[in-house]
């Protein structure tokens, strides 16, 4: 039964000793077909199994794994399974699944067997395994297992980073990343500065101190990242192209220009720091709806209009401080400058009603306004932001 695979992949020292070891195995025993790139230590969750609605196993797969936040494992000895008669003999690493893990597990088997082709290990018991060896091990076996037994497995607790849903040719279809809080497509799941943004937030829930919540810890941005701030968008919302005069005689127009503005400036890999007032008015669009629609993995700061639930962005306090390029800028909605920050403040709120106090830049307050209106109704790079305040 071949098609679809479901797993998490690996990451730390959970896969250098999986790859390692594996390696190790391959060279000490001549197993054939391992080699330091094609051993790619993970964990099945389901599978394999087929179906022929692609787009249905996509959303019930995302729709599933949003309820969940924290997943852990860890190892627990040596396994061996397989029998000499038919050929089939593993040796690997026992993989102890926490409650949520299994229990995760439990409901994608559940919402898949309605319209998937499973196998019958799918519906028992969850015992997961990390392989070591299984390839031509027949002959050779005891003594792999006499030699894995001489070595120390770490019973260290892991995260697991993402869940992978992997087709066929090992092509990943769809990847869910538990800290981002979002689905993935292959291009951002296999991005490496995506991949370091993973890290960093699994290492700050892991610390319980995240990552830009004070001005002596900002969130570190690459000089190689493409990253952008805007606010106040207000897709939606048709009185607010009278009130602060936008130059659209329609939502309609105002959401298809924004849209298009943002698509033809923001990358799929880049990111874009929304500072609030995303979307607005008694019939509006839920934001998750607009977010679809537009490029970039979004950090979503919530403005006093911002009610609606976000799961296709990454959300953040209400006062995030990043670094870049030598910079330490402050992100808010509400210009309120906490009494210990004397840096630059990058916020939205206050649009184009108040251009004297608020206008796109003032050097001797230090802030600067991205409303949309004071930047071209699309994204502005922190390059330019930069570039804006040098000329202070």
């Amino acid at each position: 039964m071949g098609g679809y695979l479901l797993e998490f992949r690996l990451t730390g020292s959970a896969r250098e000793f999986v790859k390692e070891t594996a390696v190790r195995i391959g060279k000490t025993f001549y197993v054939h077909g391992v080699t330091q790139k094609r051993v790619v230590p993970h964990v099945s969750m389901v599978g394999p199994f087929r179906t022929d609605d692609e787009r249905r196993l996509i959303r019930e797969f995302e729709a599933t794994c949003i309820n969940y936040e924290q997943l852990t494992f860890r190892f627990n000895g040596l396994r061996t399974f397989g029998s000499w008669l038919t050929g089939n003999r593993v040796l690997a690493v026992n993989i102890e699944p926490s409650e949520e893990l299994v229990r995760l597990r439990s409901e994608l088997v559940s919402k898949f067997s309605g319209f998937c082709y499973m196998g019958k290990h799918d519906m028992g018991k969850y015992s997961p395994h990390a392989t070591l060896a299984f390839k031509d091990i027949d002959r050779k076996f005891g003594k792999i297992k006499e030699y894995l037994a001489s070595m120390e497995i770490p019973p260290i607790r892991h995260s697991v980073l993402r869940i992978t849903l992997v087709g066929k040719g090992s092509r990943i279809v769809s990847e869910f990343d538990l800290f981002q809080r979002r689905s993935l497509t292959r291009p951002e799941a296999l991005n490496r500065e995506n991949r370091k943004l993973t890290l960093a937030l699994m290492q700050a829930r892991v610390e319980g101190d995240l990552i830009g919540t004070s001005p002596g810890r900002p969130f570190e941005i690459s000089p190689e990242t493409k990253a952008f701030v805007v606010s106040d968008t207000h897709f939606d919302h048709e009185n607010i192209i009278r009130y602060c005069n936008r130059p659209f005689e329609s939502a309609r127009q105002m959401n298809d220009m924004m849209v298009r503005n943002w698509n033809n400036t923001v990358g799929r890999s880049d990111v874009v720091f929304f500072l609030g007032d995303f979307a607005f008015g008694r019939e509006h669009n839920p934001i998750d709806y607009w977010l679809g629609k537009l490029n970039g993995r979004v950090f979503f700061l919530r403005g006093n209009h911002d009610l609606d639930a976000v799961t296709k962005a990454l959300e953040i306090p209400s006062c995030f401080f990043i670094h870049y390029r030598g910079q330490d800028l402050m992100l808010t909605h509400d210009p309120l400058r906490p009494a210990s920050w004397k840096g630059w403040m990058i916020h939205g709120d206050k649009h184009n009603n108040s251009p004297d106090a608020y206008p796109f830049i003032k050097c001797s307050n230090k802030t600067m306004n991205v409303c949309v209106e004071m930047i071209g109704y699309k994204p502005l790079s922190l390059d330019g932001v930069l570039q804006a305040i040098s000329r202070c």
